[in-house]
């Protein structure tokens, strides 16, 4: 799995989990610019984006 660790912090208060906030802010915002003719593609487009940012979140620079 990819070891992921749950934090809490305090609900509706974006500056405690900025870095999620953003994400959802970007992942919202993507899904929000294409039009999809069926559920399948909707959840394509959804994995084809989170593997590709999570693959981006931990890869290294000197890797690339």
């Amino acid at each position: 799995m990819l070891a992921i660790r749950h934090i809490y912090c305090a609900p509706h208060h974006p500056q405690t989990n900025g870095k999620i906030e953003r994400f959802h802010e970007t992942f919202k915002a993507r899904m929000n610019l294409l039009i999809y003719t069926s559920p399948g593609e909707l959840r394509r487009t959804m994995q084809e984006f989170l593997a590709t940012t999570i693959t981006a979140a931990i890869t290294r620079p000197s890797a690339m």
